[in-house]
């Protein structure tokens, strides 16, 4: 009797640990998931920004500003700069542009992006604007 009400009393201790790990966990889990969205967002910016920096030594002028890009049809990826067009990220399109100044991923219009926007801004590598995450060059 004695061994049921330990294990009863035990099993009690962990359900609550467990509910109180969700409780108070639950922010440091989102928060873990937004810096990830962001850490890919960077990185698909430098690997753009690489890309651009390489073609301009190999060809002596910047890449040509373009529209929108998807399935691989720019010549960063057609002459091999690129392994693969940039893919989505969480709350992302897929689809990217390249101006003068700056590489942009654009955001998805459905995803809430302002906690991602923070994010950017606290990490200070590159910034949102309008529906886009954008990366200087």
């Amino acid at each position: 009797m004695f061994q049921l009400i330990v294990a009863v009393i035990s099993i009690a201790l962990v359900a609550a640990l467990a509910i109180a790990s969700i409780f108070y966990g639950g922010d440091a889990f989102t928060k873990s998931s937004e810096k990830a969205v962001v850490t890919t967002l960077i990185n698909q910016g430098q690997q753009i920004a690489g890309a651009a920096a390489l073609y301009k030594t190999d060809h002596g002028v910047a890449v040509a500003s373009t529209d929108e890009v998807v399935d691989g049809s720019h010549e960063l990826v057609t002459e091999g700069y690129l392994a693969a067009a940039p893919a989505g990220a969480k709350v992302t399109t897929g689809n990217w542009y390249i101006n003068a100044d700056d590489a942009r991923i654009e955001f998805d219009s459905a995803a809430d992006v302002s906690s991602v926007c923070d994010e950017v801004a606290r990490q200070g590598a590159g910034g949102c604007d309008s529906g886009y995450f954008y990366f200087d060059l």
